[in-house]
């Protein structure tokens, strides 16, 4: 008997009505293997969140204020939090294996055109966030071999032997398959970062101003509206990995002697309880380093904050870890882009299953992928104002207005006004911070200001 799908009528009654075979074939072709656990997916999420984002926190709160920061933190990662939940209820009202990836459930709800819509949204986001990943890691790189970002002199070898550098590495990280072997990958990440935050204290104790109480007015304003939209953009890209859910949950093995609805039931029950606890563990990690990196220097806080940090053993030790944790993390990012280029190829006939001569020729594929982040980052003028631009535009639809909407759409019979109030609060978030992000990166481009 064919398996079923769920749909609506006219009326927005569900349906139900077979699969074809060869909708089945592709299903099959796109599962995950289910091999995880709720700890990796646990380590997943936490690598998929903090990443260079993290650096740039104590600029955040001196953009925003310590108090206003901290607020906002707070509320930005309960909002993600509810997110990162929310589509994995939207999962779970169709069929097992019919909706494994984001677009997939903008095709349900939404048709080809939520479908086309998700799919340029989630890579553009995608891609920003592996750009900005490569230019933080290349940066470092010189950084090692000159004991300056931009040194007097020029690099020790050209910027762009550099980026192709890395790209070499992260795209052999590309290949892995195994979203557990990921999530493992993603543990051993967690423990350079928890390193690299004890020798960033070490640092700042050491090298930087004393501390005060964080309302001393040395540090300026609890809340500055003037330069508040730049803080947004940093806390929004910083809570955002909603691009590889699906296929981080998917790789959760399923618990044993559970079937039908209560599996679904007590595999949502552990997503919850592992985006849960990484949210607040990122969360709290960025509001420690973004503070007390802020308190540390708080007149000459850089952008990226290792660049405030001496180029001795302590210092480059702090950038070692952050580059080699971004550096397991821009691959990570690049799961869902990677995923939809290869069914589209296999869709058409021009890429082979995944064993043999395919395996080498998806391998390919995902370095060709991952080429295109690098290019960006090495040829794209006013480098930090078009990733702010496509953060506010596209980062805040992924993570704060699409899952909402989703969710809305899919539950529209039985919604709550709970949840209607919950989720067009989130939708308020998302699309404030775009109007803001947006409206402050346009009177930048006015102003002739550009950053690389």
């Amino acid at each position: 008997m064919a398996e079923l799908e769920e749909g609506y009528d006219a009326n927005g009654l569900p349906v139900r009505k077979p699969l074809l075979e060869d909708e089945l074939e592709e299903q099959v072709e796109t599962i995950v293997a289910q091999n995880g656990t709720p700890l990796t997916a646990f380590f997943t999420i936490v690598n998929g969140l903090v990443g260079g984002g993290l650096l740039a926190l104590p600029a955040g709160f001196k953009y925003a204020g310590i108090s206003a920061a901290t607020i906002s933190m707070i509320i930005i990662g309960a909002a993600s939090t509810y997110t990162l939940i929310g589509l994995v209820k939207v999962k779970n009202m169709f069929p097992k294996g019919s909706v494994m990836r984001y677009e997939e459930a903008g095709r349900k709800l939404f048709g080809e055109r939520g479908r086309s819509f998700t799919s340029c949204t989630i890579i553009a986001s995608q891609m920003g966030f592996a750009s900005a990943y490569i230019v933080f890691i290349t940066d470092n790189f010189f950084k090692l071999l000159t004991g300056d970002t931009k040194p007097p002199h020029g690099y020790a070898i050209p910027y762009p032997v550099g980026i192709m550098l890395v790209w070499a590495v992260a795209s052999i990280l590309g290949w892995i398959r195994d979203m557990s072997v990921r999530g493992l990958l993603s543990g051993a990440a967690v423990v350079i970062l928890a390193f690299s935050m004890i020798m960033l204290f070490y640092c700042g104790f050491r090298d930087g101003e004393p501390l005060h109480s964080p309302f001393d007015p040395i540090y300026g304003p609890q809340l500055n509206l003037s330069t508040y939209p730049s803080f947004f953009g940093i806390a929004a890209f910083a809570f955002c990995c909603h691009g590889i859910v699906f296929a981080v949950e998917e790789s959760i093995a399923d618990p044993p002697n559970v079937h039908g609805d209560a599996l679904k039931a007590a595999r949502l029950t552990r997503w919850s309880w592992s985006v849960t606890a990484a949210v607040v563990t990122s969360g709290s990690i960025y509001i420690v380093v973004g503070a007390l990196g802020f308190m540390f220097f708080p007149t000459t806080v850089s952008p990226a904050i290792t660049n405030d940090l001496k180029s001795d053993w302590a210092g480059l030790s702090v950038t070692v870890g952050l580059s080699l944790m971004c550096l397991t993390c821009a691959p990570l990012q690049l799961v869902p882009v990677i995923v939809a280029a290869e069914d589209a190829l296999h869709s058409r006939g021009m890429l082979m299953d995944d064993k043999g001569l395919g395996y080498w020729q998806r391998n390919g594929v995902r370095a060709a992928v991952t080429a295109v982040p690098s290019l960006i980052a090495l040829g794209l003028p006013c480098f930090g104002q078009v990733t702010a631009l496509v953060g506010g535009l596209f980062t805040s639809t992924m993570g704060f207005i699409l899952p909402p909407v989703f969710y809305m759409k899919a539950t529209r019979e039985s919604l709550t006004t709970k949840d209607k109030v919950i989720c067009y609060s989130v939708i308020s978030i998302g699309v404030v911070g775009m109007i803001a992000v947006v409206t402050l990166t346009i009177i930048q481009f006015a102003k002739g200001e550009c950053s690389n």
